[in-house]
């Protein structure tokens, strides 16, 4: 008997009867922050001066937040999934692929989404900070693939997603941006003098190269969405000039709305590839 639980304890301390990651779909709280969620990193990458800045630098406290996770329940730790990281325009943290989970277990991706990270939130101390908080603690807990690690968003969830998608091009290798994005210098309208959309700060030159090489985008809206218009200005005249792989989808039909699987399907197998290397 001693015998036994003497192979026990020695199994037990090599992790042969380690816990098993939780899949399916869960709240969870965390505890680590991303390196480069401090105030002082996010303030270097965008230039947007942060107030309310904690003892510790952060803005956020990881373990006092809630985050939306989906995991593929036939999740294998052998493998290395990609991960979707997605920006909420409300306080419920997953709102684009509740209806996906079947195909998101096909293409062996996580998703997961910050609560409390809405449109009434600050972009640069809460919606930044809190998605790299939840993308830093996924890779602690699963087997994640660097090389497909995205950013998407719904509405003004797509703003921030594509403000993120290129001041941390380095972190996400694509981005999903739906009814909503901006672009980083404001886009003039064609045939409107003096008129132009506007834009957000402008990121490092290595990291828009790194973008431009490596990065894959989509811009996703609908026929009377009512951000159709400045989505399309941003494609034509700001994103495609400039990146190798980026998609426009115009849906026909659909509203400011959350669209059907089949278009956000289209928009995952876009990102979800290799990149070109060439135009």
């Amino acid at each position: 008997m001693k015998y036994n639980l003497l192979i026990s304890i020695l199994l037990y301390c090599s992790g042969a009867f380690a816990i098993s990651p939780r899949v399916g779909r869960y709240t969870a709280s965390f505890q680590e922050h991303h390196p480069l969620s401090r105030a002082e990193e996010i303030q270097k990458r965008t230039t947007m001066v942060i107030d309310a800045v904690r003892e510790d630098g952060y803005t956020c406290d990881p373990s006092r937040e809630t985050y939306e996770v989906f995991v593929p329940q036939d999740y294998d730790p052998n493998a290395a999934y990609g991960l979707v990281v997605e920006i909420s325009p409300g306080d419920k943290g997953q709102v684009l692929f509740g209806r996906m989970e079947a195909e998101f277990a096909k293409r062996q991706l996580i998703c997961v989404g910050a609560d409390r990270s809405g449109n009434n939130q600050n972009v640069y101390s809460r919606r930044i900070p809190l998605a790299l908080d939840g993308l830093h603690n996924i890779q602690k807990l699963y087997k994640i693939d660097p090389e497909r690690i995205y950013v998407a968003g719904l509405s003004g969830g797509g703003n921030v997603a594509s403000i993120m998608a290129f001041h941390f091009s380095d972190v996400f290798t694509g981005g999903i941006f739906v009814i909503g994005a901006s672009f980083w210098r404001p886009v003039a309208v064609p045939g409107r003098p003096g008129r132009a959309y506007p834009g957000f700060p402008t990121p490092k030159v290595k990291y828009l190269v790194e973008a431009r090489n490596r990065g894959r985008y989509v811009l996703l809206t609908g026929e009377h969405d009512f951000n159709r218009t400045p989505m399309q200005i941003y494609y034509q005249y700001g994103y495609k000039p400039y990146l190798k792989n980026v998609l426009f989808i115009d849906v026909p039909g659909m509203k400011h709305d959350v669209p059907p699987p089949e278009r956000l399907l289209q928009a995952i197998e876009f990102i979800d590839q290799p990149p070109k290397t060439s135009r």
